[in-house]
């Protein structure tokens, strides 16, 4: 399934939209099952959404311009939490990612430069780490130790000089794995917005704006 985010600073009233493709070979129709609005008071204000990801009847959505922060809501739109922000233990000061281990049941956070602060479910903090090396824009877990990253990165192996557009990074080993998708004028607009979506065995790159 998809979530299609919707926003708006008025109350308004929706119905069930039915979208016909209108394509040839029988494309599906797309089909809006339900609206669900998010809780907006003063602790959970969400300027632009970058990233949401469902998981365990939570909504986790990630707004890196205004709130700078991630919201957490349940299946029903309520506001459960969010991150505390500061310099202080468990609270984040560069908020830039987050992604799910669906396994272990823990959120990790990356706040750039260099620290991952993991919590549970419900956004409890748990613990930090350092990453000395690690550069994230965008980033989604493979497995429990293999994220997938943005941040253009000169390839480990082979004989190119040409920066790698996405690396593997083994964050129990805390070393990268290797780099790829060289880096070269048909992918140059890609560097600056690179969103990446991991479901079962497929991996989705695409710029924000791409087609």
């Amino acid at each position: 399934y998809a979530i299609l985010v919707l926003s708006s600073c008025q109350d308004k009233n929706y119905s069930v939209i039915h979208i016909d493709l209108d394509r040839p070979h029988n494309q599906p129709t797309i089909k809006i099952e339900q609206i669900i609005y998010l809780e907006s008071d003063n602790d959970a204000l969400i300027g632009e959404t970058h990233k949401i990801r469902y998981f365990k009847e939570s909504y986790y959505v990630m707004d890196l311009v205004v709130s700078k922060n991630l919201f957490l809501f349940d299946s029903l739109g309520g506001f459960i939490a969010s991150l505390k922000r500061g310099k202080g233990p468990g609270e984040v000061e560069h908020f830039n990612e987050f992604f799910i281990d669906e396994v272990k049941n823990l959120v990790y956070v990356y706040d750039y430069p260099q620290n991952i602060h993991v919590y549970d479910l419900r956004l409890n903090y748990l613990y930090s780490e350092i990453h000395e090396d690690l550069r994230i824009r965008s980033a989604e877990l493979l497995n429990s130790d293999t994220l997938i990253i943005n941040w253009p990165r000169m390839p480990s192996t082979g004989n190119s000089c040409n920066f790698g557009l996405y690396s593997l990074y083994d964050l129990s080993k805390k070393r990268y794995l290797n780099s790829f998708m060289e880096l070269n004028e048909n992918l140059i607009s890609v560097v600056n917005s690179s969103p990446i979506s991991v479901f079962n065995d497929r991996i989705l790159v695409s710029k924000t704006f791409d087609n």
